[in-house]
């Protein structure tokens, strides 16, 4: 009985785990989330210069699955804050930080990227 109990819990444990944490793809009970034809591949960001509806005074860039740069500061990034004047530039995500969330019950998925230690 005890040797079923344990086999039991580690089924359960590894089907809902997720295997990695792709940029790119994500892959659930339901089917697979893919934003590689989304991805620009020339250094740009796909959504460039999205200003929020709040007017916070910055502008937001960001690329799925391929790193892009904006000047003045951001290399090799998936996200980028710039000031409105274009004076300043920061990193608000790199690519290989990706994470996944599968939403939870009735929720969506989502992807978060992180830039710094």
């Amino acid at each position: 009985m005890m040797s079923w109990f344990k086999i039991f819990t580690i089924f359960i444990a590894f089907s809902s785990v997720t295997i990695a944490d792709d940029p790119c793809r994500y892959q659930t009970e339901k089917g697979v989330i893919d934003l590689s034809s989304l991805a620009r591949t020339d250094d740009k960001a796909k959504y460039p210069d999205k200003v929020p509806a709040t007017g916070s005074g910055y502008k937001y860039s960001y690329n799925p699955c391929k790193p892009f740069t904006e000047l003045p500061s951001c290399q090799g990034v998936a996200g980028c804050q710039v000031s409105t004047d274009g004076k300043y530039s920061f990193s608000i995500g790199k690519q290989e930080t990706a994470k996944w969330n599968p939403g939870g019950i009735g929720g969506s998925p989502t992807v978060t990227y992180t830039d710094g230690p």
